[in-house]
């Protein structure tokens, strides 16, 4: 099975030149609660979300890239998009009313899905390398240190991350493939939404917009390249091919 990671799309030629396209809007009575309280949970029902607006210089994509919602755990999705996903099999997600303004005030009927079960345990611990990189502010300029390390399982991962100083990334990435089970799912750390063939596949055939497909392969780096360059790449290599 070939899987992807679902990321957004960096044509600006279908997106605009606005990103993220669509901006959180305030009333003077809103009331701001962060939500990541609920990365592993359900959103209660008493939770407010802003109204999003689309920037001046966006366009209307299936998927939106919002500043408050942050993929692959919380994204604005249109109803388009949610039903094809309605139709493979995923973990645990929930959908919630979001109201999208065009640039003419007019309400659209987008929804936010919120990933709340993510499957952590499908990454291959046993392969997977990862690099902390600390920092010497005491020398001008300041210096680096890179470290790779092996975690057994993501809660020894989670824990080294909260624990240490210093910022982290996937070096070399692994799934265990032969125990995946959907279609999609999220992960935390890489923080990304992967997908299968099966659904890569529909998604390109119903032309859902504002997304982009890069294609995940065993050992990816996330180090050397970040998801906005690896979706860059992935776009010249499409156009290209």
């Amino acid at each position: 099975m070939k899987y992807f990671i679902l990321y957004h799309s960096p044509d600006h030629k279908e997106i605009g030149s606005a990103f993220p396209q669509a901006k959180s809007l305030y009333s003077k009575h809103f009331v701001y609660a962060p939500l990541s309280p609920y990365q592993k949970k359900k959103v209660p029902n008493e939770f407010r979300f802003p109204e999003y607006k689309l920037e001046g210089k966006a366009k209307l994509t299936d998927l939106l890239s919002s500043s408050t919602l942050g993929l692959p755990i919380n994204v604005l999705v249109s109803p388009k998009f949610l039903k094809i996903l309605e139709n493979f099999t995923s973990p645990g997600f929930q959908t919630l009313e979001a109201k999208v303004l065009d640039k003419k005030g007019n309400t659209l009927p987008y929804q936010i899905i919120h990933q709340y079960q993510q499957m952590n345990h499908y990454v291959d611990y046993s392969k997977t390398i990862l690099e902390l990189t600390t920092y010497d502010f005491t020398v001008s300029p300041p210096a680096s240190t890179k470290k790779e390390f092996q975690a057994k399982n993501f809660a020894e991962l989670e824990a080294t991350i909260q624990s240490a100083k210093g910022s982290f990334c996937v070096k070399n990435f692994h799934l265990r493939e032969e125990i995946i089970q959907f279609d999609h799912f999220a992960l935390i750390f890489p923080n990304v939404w992967i997908v299968n063939n099966k659904l890569a596949e529909a998604l390109k055939a119903s032309n859902i917009t504002g997304i982009c497909l890069i294609p995940l392969h065993p050992g990816e780096n996330f180090c050397k390249e970040s998801l906005p360059k690896k979706a860059l790449a992935s776009k010249h290599i499409l156009n290209n091919e």
